[in-house]
């Protein structure tokens, strides 16, 4: 397309291709379909080959070491960029963990997401993520997500979003100490969780509303 003007991205997308993509998305650029479709297909791949339904992440074991955790983005690119200015990109020793709702509300859920799956594919040891109870379809559509991505993309790209969030995680825990959950703990006093590493992964064809007594707290 020679009228494209926005970023080019790498078919392994690196870090100096996020930077590209934040700086297009700072000032309104919006990434072509192409590229889009390569950053959610990649992250799709990389989930169902990387990812189960509970993370276990070490804390970085070297001198300013550091663990950021970030919940409800919720389509605010200006938060995540406000975030990522402020204590730096991920890396080995700046680990972040993002605990759901990525889009919905804001305006630029898109954006939000590419970023972040960018992120994790340049570097995957550095950034994770939990499903929030907004990666789900019924509240996409309920809310602005799904009307956001079929204005600016169609029903391919909302397909494809929906299903990587049906791959992510539902649990973090880091250090082996501390569970990060998005809404927290389920009510139920016998839940532990390994239940969640022995789920059977949820994949294309589910979602966590066919767990809904395990996954009440989304």
């Amino acid at each position: 397309d020679v009228t494209y003007k926005g970023p080019h991205i790498s078919v392994r997308p690196t870090i100096a291709d996020v930077t590209k993509l934040i700086e297009a998305f700072k000032g309104g650029v919006k990434l072509h379909k192409s590229y889009v479709t390569l950053i959610l297909r990649r992250t799709i791949d990389h989930f169902k080959t990387h990812c189960g339904t509970l993370n276990r992440v070490p804390f970085p074991d070297m001198p300013g070491g550091r663990v950021v955790v970030v919940g409800d983005i919720h389509g605010q690119l200006t938060d995540l960029l406000t975030i990522l200015d402020a204590h730096g990109l991920p890396s080995t020793k700046n680990v972040y963990i993002f605990n759901g709702d990525f889009v919905d509300r804001g305006p630029q859920g898109i954006a939000v997401v590419l970023i972040l799956y960018a992120l994790r594919l340049a570097d995957p040891k550095s950034i994770y993520f939990n499903r929030g109870n907004h990666e789900q379809a019924h509240l996409n559509a309920k809310y602005t997500f799904e009307r956001e991505v079929l204005e600016q993309y169609g029903i391919a790209e909302y397909e494809l979003l929906q299903m990587s969030f049906r791959w992510l995680p539902m649990a973090t825990v880091l250090n082996n100490a501390v569970a990060i959950i998005h809404g927290g703990l389920p009510p139920d006093p016998d839940f532990a969780l390994e239940e969640l590493a022995l789920l059977k992964r949820i994949d294309i064809y589910n979602s966590c509303e066919d767990h809904v007594d395990l996954f009440k707290c989304l």
